[in-house]
């Protein structure tokens, strides 16, 4: 079995929407480069350019596809 590793981003409005973007998917960027899977992904309750509005990136990365599947299940 292998190990599963799970960043949150919690960012606010329009200004730091791409900075969130930028960290989540560097980090998953750099697991690829060393032969883990990862995936980075956004979520938000409302619309994300108004400014304010407190919303999440998601960075999550595991040692092997079948262990990543099995953190993103749950």
């Amino acid at each position: 079995m292998g190990r599963l590793f799970a960043v949150e981003i919690v960012y606010r409005g329009i200004f730091q929407k791409n900075l969130a973007k930028n960290i989540s998917r560097g980090i998953v960027l750099a697991a690829k480069y060393d032969g883990k899977p990862g995936i980075s992904f956004g979520r938000y309750g409302d619309s994300p350019e108004r400014n304010g509005i407190p919303a999440k990136n998601f960075a999550i990365v595991a040692t092997d596809a079948e262990t990543l599947e099995e953190g993103m299940a749950k």
